[in-house]
């Protein structure tokens, strides 16, 4: 016997959150959409933030979903479905209920007047605010988040990296060509199933175990040497510290790679690589500009209003970036250089202030990419883990002729509303996007800002 179709109620926040596949996300069973939902919409349309959007769509795809039907009755859904809107009872005093008369109070008891008219069905509350699960699963009902557009576990997303055993002459002659066949590599059969495009490897000899770093071309079959780090310091100058960091200078560099996920946890130079690639392609002249991309989230209670122009209410989320730049370019802090030094370099920038008043780099909201076209840029969605996915698609979409893109950020820290580790766009880009030619993808494991950092990120 089948199982019969479930009531999903659906959450205001849950609309917002995918505002386009929605609908589709819940199968031939039926969906329920609460009037005040539908008001919330209303009122959220008009905010002056990303929300706004979501809002509108949302409208906008059940007008489309309507098209002169009778919504009170139920519309079919594209998957096979059934939705329809529901008319709350908010007269709190006929339930007898202490609960404050809240938009999420109405939607629960919604739940809760179709969980008892219909016995025999399975009525779901379906919502991202953690606390409206518990309120509704205190009253007995069933409430569950939006799991549809999640992704596997942290621990079960393609890392980008893999130690493999190849025979001792295929080191030899990676050494000595820069490359190497596959077929030449003596890799088993079921071994090369588990390569996708532009995948990192560390390749090791058989018997002798010396090894080389190599990154894996799916269209030429062979493996691409990859430089390791240097053993010394260079002069103050920034250097890839370890094989990994060597490994995200290689991906970002390679013009046949467009897009590029570097995450994991803090410290591990995500950024940091990020610039030092986009840097040295800025200089030699492959990018007209560095973009840099950053959500306005807050660690610790919210600082308000702040005054000023829209870069003086941004200066704050600009400095990681600047700091880094100045590492960058310097290996230290920013540094005064007199204008006979510069007269004397005269296509040198020493200093990030130059670069930002020719806009040869620009550390900007990403509130602000909607409508933009990106050309001939290097950009970098820093902190990309407090992206929702439609944030992350808008941002990549905005993506012109001869430009590249990086997202950064570490999964284990998400701060946006109704976001987890499974459900933002870095993870989700990671998930889709992973087996693509033009994509590459690297989780960075080893901590190299201090020793008191690694230790505090282990057990903090």
């Amino acid at each position: 016997m089948l199982n019969p179709p479930k009531t999903f109620v659906l959450d205001t926040n849950v609309i917002l959150h995918d505002p386009v596949n929605v609908w589709s996300a819940f199968g031939d069973n039926r969906l329920v959409i609460p009037l005040r939902a539908i008001e919330e919409l209303d009122r959220l349309k008009s905010v002056e933030s990303r929300i706004s959007w979501s809002a509108r769509e949302a409208s906008r795809q059940l007008e489309a979903l309507l098209d002169g039907c009778d919504f009170s009755k139920g519309v079919k859904t594209p998957s096979g479905g059934n939705i329809r809107v529901e008319i709350e009872n908010r007269n709190f005093g006929n339930n007898g209920s202490v609960l404050a008369n809240t938009a999420d109070n109405v939607i629960i008891f919604l739940v809760k007047k179709l969980a008892d008219a219909n016995k025999e069905q399975q009525v779901i509350l379906v919502t991202k605010d953690i606390n409206m699960r518990l309120k509704a699963r205190s009253m007995g009902l069933k409430a569950e988040d939006f799991e549809s557009d999640k992704t596997a576990e942290i621990d079960e997303l393609p890392s980008g990296f893999m130690s493999v055993t190849v025979n001792d002459n295929a080191i030899r002659l990676i050494h000595q060509k820069g490359f190497v066949n596959v077929s030449e590599a003596g890799f088993s059969e079921s071994l090369f199933k588990h390569l996708y495009p532009n995948m990192c490897l560390e390749l090791i000899g058989e018997t002798n175990k010396t090894t080389a770093l190599a990154i894996f071309k799916d269209t030429t079959k062979t493996l691409r040497l990859v430089p390791k780090p240097p053993m010394a310091d260079r002069k103050g100058k920034i250097y890839p510290k370890n094989s990994e960091q060597s490994f995200a200078i290689s991906l970002v560099s390679d013009p046949a790679i467009d897009l590029v996920a570097l995450w994991g946890p803090a410290g591990t130079g995500k950024t940091l690589m990020a610039l030092l690639a986009g840097y040295k392609m800025l200089m030699s002249k492959e990018f007209q500009k560095i973009i840099v991309f950053r959500p306005t989230k807050e660690v610790g209670d919210p600082l308000g209003f702040l005054p000023g122009t829209i870069d003086e209410k941004f200066s704050p989320w600009t400095r990681p970036i600047i700091s880094n730049m100045n590492l960058v370019m310097n290996g230290k802090e920013e540094r005064k250089v007199s204008d006979k030094a510069k007269g004397q370099l005269p296509n040198l920038h020493l200093s990030v202030d130059d670069l930002l008043k020719d806009k040869r780099l620009e550390i900007l909201p990403v509130n602000y990419v909607r409508g933009d076209t990106l050309n001939y840029s290097f950009v970098i969605f820093d902190e990309a883990q407090n992206f929702s996915l439609h944030d992350v698609k808008t941002a990549i979409t905005r993506a012109g002729s001869g430009t590249k893109m990086v997202l950064t950020g570490d999964l284990a820290q998400v701060d946006g509303n109704y976001l987890d580790s499974r459900s933002n766009g870095l993870a989700k880009a990671i998930s889709v996007f992973n087996g693509q030619e033009i994509f590459g993808n690297l989780k960075l494991k080893i901590g190299v800002r201090s020793n008191l950092a690694n230790i505090a990120s282990g057990i903090l």
